[in-house]
C-alpha cells in the first residue's frame, strides 16, 4: 500500500495558527467523531507560514483552511489581507476562510466580512468566535457542515502503516492468525491476508470476539466481512464491526476510546508526510499582483472607511 498517497485523500480542514483560548485541541477528536477531519496548523519558527499553507494546498487539493485573522503573522513581511489575496491567485481553487475574535461593533464585523466575502472572494466563509469554548465548538461544526467538509467519504479512515495496529483471530481448523491492520474508522477495518490461507473467508462471515492491538490500546469486538478483492499480494478483505446489539459500528464506551487512538494516527500521519514536504518546499513562481482595493485599517474609526 502507498500510504503517503492514501493520507492525502479525502477531505481535510486546516486551522492555521489558531487562538487556543477560544478553540480546544480536544475539539479535533470529538469533529472526528461526526467524520470531520480536522487539524491544527501553529505558528513556528522552523517553517514559515506561506510555506505551510503552500504545502498543505499543495498536498491536500481538496482540503479546506482557515487562518486566524488575530494572528501576527512573524517575520512574513506581509499582512493577512495581501497573503490571502496572494494564495486565492496562487490556488484558485482553494476553500479558504477566516476567524476571528468576536469584535466590539457590528460596524467593524460588517467591514471585516465585506472585505474578505466579497473584495477578495473567499469560499470558507468568516467566522466570528465568541469569547465562550463550548459556544465556538457549535459554532465552527456548522461551518464544517455548511463547507462540506466531511467530503465524499462517509467515514474517516485512519491509515495504519507502521503505526502497531493488528488483530488476532483463530481460523476454523484453531489456528492463530495475527496480522496487520491496513487501516481502520470506526464502522470498518480492512486487512491483506495472503491467498496460501487454508481457509479463506466467505462473504458475510462472522468473527466472534477478536483481538485488536491498535497503537498499544487492546480491546475486544465482533466483525461481519463485507467484502473482498484480489490484489496482488493477496486478498483485501474489509470488515464491519457490529456491537452487542447487532449494529454496526462499536459500543459507546469503545467507540470513544477508538477516537483517541484514531486520532493519534491521523495526526502522525499527516505531520509526518507535511515535515517531510516542508523540507522540499519550492517558492511558486512570483506573479502580477492582483490590485487591492484601497487599505483598511480595520482599528480605525469605522464610520469614515470604505472598502469600495
Amino acid at each position: 500500500m502507498d500510504s503517503a498517497n492514501e493520507i492525502v485523500k479525502g477531505r481535510k480542514t486546516f486551522f492555521i495558527a489558531p487562538d487556543e483560548l477560544l478553540l480546544s485541541p480536544d475539539f479535533l477528536e470529538e469533529y472526528l467523531a461526526k467524520d470531520y477531519e480536522c487539524y491544527f496548523i501553529k505558528n513556528d519558527l522552523n517553517n514559515s507560514i506561506t510555506t505551510k499553507v503552500d504545502t498543505i494546498l499543495s498536498l491536500f487539493s481538496d482540503s479546506i483552511i482557515f487562518f486566524n485573522i488575530d494572528h501576527h503573522i512573524e517575520n512574513e513581511g506581509t499582512d493577512w489581507p495581501h497573503f490571502i489575496a496572494k494564495l486565492s491567485q496562487n490556488f484558485p481553487n482553494a476553500c479558504i476562510g477566516i476567524m476571528y475574535e468576536k469584535r466590539k461593533t457590528l460596524a467593524e464585523k460588517n467591514m471585516i466580512e465585506k472585505f474578505y466575502l466579497y473584495d477578495l472572494c473567499i469560499k470558507g466563509g468568516c467566522v466570528q468566535l465568541e469569547f465562550q469554548k463550548y459556544r465556538n465548538f457549535v459554532l465552527i461544526e456548522k461551518v464544517l457542515y455548511a463547507n462540506q467538509a466531511m467530503g465524499r467519504r462517509k467515514t474517516v479512515r485512519a491509515i495504519c502503516h507502521n503505526n502497531n495496529c493488528y488483530i488476532n483471530y483463530e481460523d476454523k481448523t484453531g489456528k492463530a492468525i495475527y496480522l496487520p491492520i491496513n487501516d481502520i474508522s470506526l464502522s470498518h477495518f480492512s486487512l491483506t491476508i495472503k491467498d496460501d490461507i487454508e481457509t479463506p473467508l466467505q462473504q458475510a462471515e462472522k468473527l466472534l470476539n477478536l483481538s485488536f492491538i491498535i497503537k498499544g490500546m487492546r480491546f475486544i469486538a465482533n466483525a461481519i466481512l463485507f467484502t473482498k478483492r484480489k490484489l496482488e499480494e493477496g486478498t483485501l478483505y474489509v470488515f464491519a464491526f457490529f456491537n452487542n446489539g447487532g449494529k454496526i459500528g462499536l459500543d459507546n464506551a469503545l467507540n470513544k476510546l477508538l477516537i483517541q487512538k484514531m486520532y493519534e494516527i491521523l495526526y502522525e500521519n499527516c505531520s509526518s508526510l507535511l515535515l517531510t514536504s516542508y523540507k522540499n518546499y519550492q517558492p511558486k513562481k512570483e506573479q502580477a499582483p492582483i490590485p487591492m482595493k484601497s487599505e483598511i485599517n480595520f482599528d480605525a474609526d469605522l464610520s469614515e472607511q470604505s472598502i469600495s
